[in-house]
């Protein structure tokens, strides 16, 4: 799949000058700054459950359970391996009832009600409106939300910083030759953050057999950094 990446660069810059241990002074420039990257995602992650109300704890498990069999045999047939579908919830909860009456009553229990949820990663992005209807038709009656994300974050990750670094490396080389000195080695780079890969995460409605329209946008990856460069005088010796 070919990402279509936006990039964008931001700097603070500032020179200072550290004191060596030795006791001479070596003189330094710092920069600080930040990547980003935005791509269009290629995965999405669908949330559905199946939700049953019965008189019994027994009742009510068994047939969300057999719900479940037929949205996991759905999913499996509209193309999903089973790496890809994972349980996220199994439970079971009586439900009491509601009554005016004397409040220092205790509650009747009227029935149980069971609710088993699996999460679905959908490879193929531009099908998840459909995935996610079909499951709805197969029975899926509990809709929890799709999020997005991106195959190769590392990779993505990894061309920020190298973005950054040269940027900050060519801003140092700029500082360094306005005060008529060259760049020397980097004895010190931190990366102060590189954040996690972003992606919104849409509250649904309950299931309804309808086509679901999913609109993935952007996903943001950025990465901050600072460096601290040497500069060298004309014969390649700290000033």
């Amino acid at each position: 799949m070919v990402f279509k990446i936006f990039s964008t660069a931001l700097f603070s810059i500032f020179v200072c000058t550290s004191i060596a241990q030795a006791g001479h002074q070596d003189s330094t420039v710092t920069v600080s700054g930040a990547w980003e990257v935005r791509v269009k995602p290629d995965i999405a992650s669908i949330s559905v459950g199946s939700l049953a109300t019965a008189l019994t704890p027994v009742q009510a498990m068994a047939e969300a359970s057999t719900n479940m069999g037929k949205i996991v045999k759905t999913a499996r047939g509209a193309g999903i391996e089973d790496r890809d579908l994972r349980t996220q919830t199994i439970s079971l909860s009586p439900v009491y009832e509601r009554t005016n009456g004397n409040r220092g009553q205790r509650p009747k229990i009227s029935g149980y009600r069971a609710q088993q949820k699996l999460r679905v990663t959908v490879r193929k992005i531009d099908g998840a409106g459909e995935v996610l209807d079909t499951l709805v038709k197969a029975g899926a009656n509990d809709v929890g939300g799709i999020g997005f994300s991106i195959s190769k974050r590392a990779e993505l990750v990894d061309e920020a910083r190298r973005k950054a670094v040269s940027q900050a490396r060519h801003v140092a080389s700029i500082l360094a030759s306005e005060a008529d000195m060259r760049l020397g080695s980097a004895p010190k780079i931190e990366e102060k953050s590189s954040s996690p890969v972003r992606f919104n995460e849409a509250r649904m409605m309950r299931a309804s057999s309808i086509s679901v329209p999913v609109s993935p946008g952007d996903i943001q990856v950025s990465v901050r950094i600072r460096m601290v460069f040497y500069l060298l005088d004309a014969w390649g010796i700290n000033s």
